[in-house]
C-alpha cells in the first residue's frame, strides 16, 4: 500500500519519472497505464508491443533504471521476450553497473538451472518462496514486505565499507545493528526474514571456547571431503550450522544439508553450555564466532523458524563476513569511548551562554537556540527553558516544536526539502533553510538550522530565526563556526 499523496506516473510522463529519481523522492510508476487515465492503459498485445518497441523514451528510461536502481520482480514473467530483450540491452550498455536485482518465485515453479541462468545472465538473485505446512498467512506478501523492509534498511544506506563504519551521524548504532544490516544484505535467506539475528559477547557465554573445540566432532564421520577435515583440525571452529532437536532436552544437531546427525558426544557438555535460542519458534540456527585482535569476542547467531533453512552457501557467506565483524566490533569500542568525551563537550546551554555574551553578536536582530542530541539513541534531548527563549528583543520569543525540527533534520541529512524547495548547493549541504518559519514554528520569518559537530558526530543542532533574511545566513554561519571552534577546542 502507499500514501495517496505520492505522485503516480505512467509511460506518458517519462520526464517526471526522472525528476523524481533525481530528487530521490518516492513515486508510483505504472508502466501499463493508470485507470484514472484510460488513454494510457496498455491492454492489447499490439499496445504492449508498441510500448516496448516504438516508445523510445520510455524504453531508454527503463534501461537506465535497470542500471541505477535495484529491481524486485514480483509476479513478473521472467521468460517474457520483451522484458529479457530490455534487460539484454541494459546489461550490454551498462555492463558491471547492471544490477543486482531480485525476484521472488515459488520453489515449485523453477529449477536450479533457471535460477543459475537468471543469476549468470541478468544478475537476478532468486528468493525462493516456500510455504511451510499449516501456514495460514499470505506467504508471498509476507516475504515481499519483509524483503522490502530489509532492502530499504540495508542496501539504500551502506553502514559498513571496507570494515569501516560509514553513514552514521551519531553513535546510536549497536554492534547488533551493524551485524543485522550486513547479514540481511548478503544472506537473503528463505525464512530468515521472519527470524532473528543476534550477537552475544563472550563474557556472557561461559562455555563458548569449549563449545567450539574439536573434540565435539568426529572428523571423518560427518565430513566426506578432505577440505572439511582440514578445516576442523584447527583449534577453533569458526562456524557451523545447527538444527535444534527436542526442545525439552535442548540438544544441538549438526546439519550436513541432506540429513541431521546428532553430535556423538554432545551429552558430555553441561546443559548451561547449550545454545538457547531467543525465539521459541526457532528450528535451525547458523552460528559463527567473532574475533577481534586475535581474541574471541562473541558469537553471531542467525535463527530461523524453518528447519534446515541454511545451506553451505549461507555458511560460507557468514564466515566471509566474520573478519569484518571483528574489525567493526573494535571500532565500535573506540566510538563508545569517543561518545563519553563528546558528552563532556556537548552542553548546549553552556555553549549558548558563551554565545549570548559575545558582544559582536548582540548587535544583530537574530534569535537562536542550541538543541542537544542524545548520541546513544540519535534523538533530540527535549528541554524547555523559558529563560533561554528570551532574547534582547522580546517580540522574537517563541515556543518551539523541538521534536519535529530535530526529527526532520536528522532524517534528511543528505537532501533537504522545505516547502517543496530543493536545496543542493555546497554551502547548504548540511543546512536547512526555510523561507516560511511557520512550517516548524508558529513564527513569521526565515528559519536556519544546521548540525554542529564534535569530531565526526552531530553534537547538537543550531537553530536561528529572524525577520531579516538577508543577514540570517551570514550571521548564523558565523555562530556555527564559533560553536564548532568552542566544542572542538582542546581547552
Amino acid at each position: 500500500s502507499y500514501n495517496e499523496t505520492h505522485p503516480v506516473y505512467t509511460w506518458r510522463l517519462v520526464e517526471n519519472i526522472f525528476r523524481s529519481i533525481k530528487k530521490n523522492t518516492f513515486a508510483i510508476i505504472k508502466t501499463h497505464g493508470d485507470i484514472e487515465d484510460l488513454s494510457s492503459l496498455v491492454l492489447t498485445r499490439t499496445q504492449y508491443r508498441d510500448l516496448m518497441q516504438i516508445n523510445k523514451s520510455f524504453n531508454d528510461g527503463l534501461t537506465i533504471l535497470l542500471s541505477l536502481k535495484t529491481f524486485l520482480f514480483i509476479g513478473s514473467s521472467l521468460k517474457d521476450f520483451d522484458l529479457l530483450r530490455l534487460m539484454d540491452d541494459a546489461k550490454l550498455t551498462y555492463k558491471s553497473n547492471f544490477g543486482p536485482h531480485y525476484a521472488i518465485l515459488f520453489e515449485n515453479e523453477v529449477d536450479a538451472s533457471f535460477i543459475k541462468y537468471l543469476k549468470d545472465s541478468y544478475n537476478i538473485n532468486v528468493i525462493l518462496c516456500r510455504i511451510p505446512e499449516n501456514y495460514t498467512g499470505d506467504m508471498l506478501t509476507d516475504i515481499v514486505c519483509s524483503f522490502l523492509k530489509t532492502l530499504s534498511g540495508s542496501v539504500s544506506q551502506k553502514l559498513v565499507k571496507n570494515n569501516k563504519i560509514v553513514n552514521i551521524n551519531s553513535a546510536s548504532f549497536s554492534f547488533n545493528d551493524i551485524i543485522h544490516n550486513l547479514l540481511r544484505e548478503t544472506l537473503k535467506l528463505t525464512g530468515a526474514e521472519r527470524g532473528i539475528i543476534s550477537f552475544v559477547e563472550s563474557r556472557n557465554i561461559p562455555g563458548l571456547e569449549y563449545i567450539f573445540k574439536d573434540d565435539l566432532f568426529q572428523k571423518n564421520e560427518y565430513y566426506k571431503s578432505e577440505n572439511y577435515a582440514e578445516r576442523i583440525s584447527h583449534d577453533t571452529i569458526l562456524g557451523f550450522i545447527y538444527s535444534l532437536g527436542g526442545r525439552e532436552r535442548k540438544y544441538l544437531y549438526y546439519s550436513d544439508i541432506s540429513k541431521n546427525q546428532k553430535i556423538s558426544n554432545i551429552d558430555t557438555i553441561p546443559e548451561k553450555y547449550h545454545y538457547s535460542p531467543l525465539s521459541p519458534e526457532t528450528k535451525s540456527v547458523l552460528i559463527t564466532q567473532v574475533f577481534s585482535d586475535g581474541s574471541p569476542v562473541g558469537v553471531v547467531a542467525i535463527e530461523s523458524s524453518i528447519a534446515d533453512a541454511f545451506t553451505l552457501e549461507h555458511l560460507k557467506t557468514i564466515e566471509s563476513q566474520s573478519s569484518s565483524f571483528g574489525a567493526i566490533f573494535k571500532e565500535l569500542e573506540l566510538r563508545e569511548k569517543s561518545v563519553k568525551e563528546i558528552d563532556l563537550l556537548s552542553n548546549a546551554i553552556a555553549i549558548q551562554g558563551l554565545m549570548d555574551n559575545c558582544i559582536r553578536l548582540k548587535r544583530f536582530n537574530i534569535s537562536y537556540l542550541f538543541y542537544e542530541i542524545n548520541h546513544r539513541n540519535g534523538e533530540l534531548v527535549a528541554r524547555y527553558d523559558p529563560e533561554m527563549l528570551l532574547t534582547s528583543n522580546e517580540e522574537f520569543s517563541y515556543k518551539f516544536d523541538e521534536t519535529s525540527l530535530a526529527t526532520h533534520i536528522l532524517k534528511q541529512q543528505n537532501e533537504k526539502y522545505i516547502d517543496d524547495i530543493f536545496i543542493s548547493t555546497q554551502d547548504t549541504n548540511e543546512t536547512i533553510i526555510s523561507p516560511k518559519g511557520v512550517k516548524f514554528f508558529n513564527i513569521e520569518g526565515s528559519i536556519y538550522a544546521t548540525p554542529v559537530k564534535v569530531g565526526h558526530y552531530t553534537s547538537f543542532i543550531l537553530v536561528a530565526w529572524s525577520r531579516d533574511s538577508q543577514q540570517l545566513v551570514e550571521v548564523t554561519s558565523r555562530i556555527s563556526r564559533m560553536a564548532h571552534f568552542i566544542t572542538n577546542s582542546p581547552d
